[in-house]
């Protein structure tokens, strides 16, 4: 909302910063589009237009498992870190960092697992913020003028979104009584 440089764009750079090998990057981006392909017939299910018998919560951490083990193994694959973030968040809800009543803390979605315990709640939090963290230091420029590759652009915008989000939710909701932070 500032005045600052534009973001140059540069559609010949590799697609990621960290990994330039093109089969590589094809073989890591294949097994990232299978769990996120996983994490939307979930959603389905949730929306009622698939019918299964298998809880989708299970599903959503299985779907995190696996993105635990792509990070484990690309640990500066940026992507994979931001929707592992995102995942947890739908876990775990947007109002993570915050603990109150029940009346103090509405939120858009119904986290899938509303009965965390704290320590697991304290450890997705971690998490989180750390990948996005992790994947806006991964991807942000060296200087204002060095140009990103357009999958790299739309990934580091993803971060500092949802980054946003839980910290604009979290003040939204330490305004009201009751109302104060986890950590």
């Amino acid at each position: 909302s500032g005045p600052s440089a534009p973001l140059l764009i540069d559609s010949s750079l590799p697609r990621d910063p960290h990994i330039t090998n093109d089969t590589l990057y094809q073989t890591i981006t294949q097994s990232e589009r299978s769990v996120i392909s996983s994490i939307q017939q979930i959603e389905l299910q949730i929306a009622g237009l698939i019918l299964t018998s298998e809880s989708p919560l299970s599903q959503y951490l299985s779907c995190v498992k696996s993105l635990d083990e792509l990070i484990e193994t690309y640990p500066n694959y940026a992507s994979a870190r931001n929707n592992r973030a995102q995942a947890l968040r739908r876990i775990y809800g947007d109002g993570i960092l915050v603990k109150g009543t029940a009346e103090t803390l509405t939120e858009e979605a119904e986290p899938l697992d509303p009965l965390a315990s704290d320590q697991a709640l304290i450890s997705a939090l971690n998490t989180i913020l750390s990948d996005l963290t992790i994947a806006i230091s991964l991807l942000t420029p060296s200087n204002p003028f060095s140009p990103l590759s357009p999958q790299a652009a739309k990934t580091l915008s993803q971060a500092y979104t949802q980054r946003g989000a839980i910290y604009h939710l979290t003040a939204k909701h330490l305004s009201h009584r009751g109302v104060e932070l986890r950590i």
